[in-house]
């Protein structure tokens, strides 16, 4: 399959692309687009402000986020960052790499996973697993997020998967066994095991921080 991507001079040659030594000129070029993407093909892609996902080698491209869509994960982010320290666990958000396989990489919004010997891991190998992905609904995600993503989540064994659905104004709470979600508008409560402390995250105390009393559009 042939496409037009505006990349950077000299990172595309021969149908492959090439991470380039500097980016100086952007231009639109026809470039061979696999059928089936690897890790390395899709680190090899220009940054050009979208997420690029794969699972499966099936290549998945977000466009840049709403402002609504940034303002839910930092407040997010605020509210679950003193959790986080006082278990220990490491909190990152997008974009920030979560690599399964070699045809498997995504990137959650927010994501929390143990420490290395009390400390941030380097990469997400050296960790191997989540212990939370929260993903924010935006239109262009809703199938990739709540069917792709959220099948990949539960069949890596993270533990719950969150969908913020924005427009609703609610979380779509996923356990890793469930065959249905947990529609929570109020109260969301999480515990990575049964040595933590639990973790209670007011939903519409988050909107209403990170979006004010307007509708929300996404």
């Amino acid at each position: 399959m042939m496409t037009l991507l505006s990349v950077p001079l000299g990172i595309v040659g021969h149908g492959l692309l090439l991470k380039p030594r500097r980016r100086a000129y952007a231009v639109s070029v026809p470039v061979e687009m696999p059928d089936y993407w690897t890790v390395d093909q899709l680190h090899a892609l220009p940054d050009d402000g979208q997420r690029y996902e794969i699972i499966d080698g099936e290549l998945h491209v977000t466009p840049a986020p709403s402002f609504p869509h940034q303002l839910v994960i930092g407040e997010l982010v605020y509210v679950l960052k003193p959790w986080c320290d006082a278990q220990g666990y490491c909190l990152l958000f997008a974009p920030a790499a979560v690599t399964w396989s070699p045809r498997t990489e995504v990137q959650p919004d927010i994501l929390v996973m143990p420490k290395v010997n009390g400390r941030p891991p380097g990469r997400f190998e050296d960790v191997g697993r989540l212990l939370l992905a929260i993903e924010v609904l935006a239109p262009s995600t809703k199938r990739w997020d709540r069917f792709t993503k959220r099948r990949e989540y539960q069949r890596r064994g993270v533990p719950e998967y969150w969908i913020v659905d924005i427009e609703a104004r609610c979380v779509e709470r996923w356990p890793a066994t469930a065959e249905s979600p947990e529609v929570i508008r109020d109260i969301v409560s999480f515990r990575a095991d049964e040595a933590s402390a639990g973790l209670d995250v007011r939903m519409q105390d988050v909107f209403r921080a990170a979006l004010g009393d307007a509708p929300a559009e996404d």
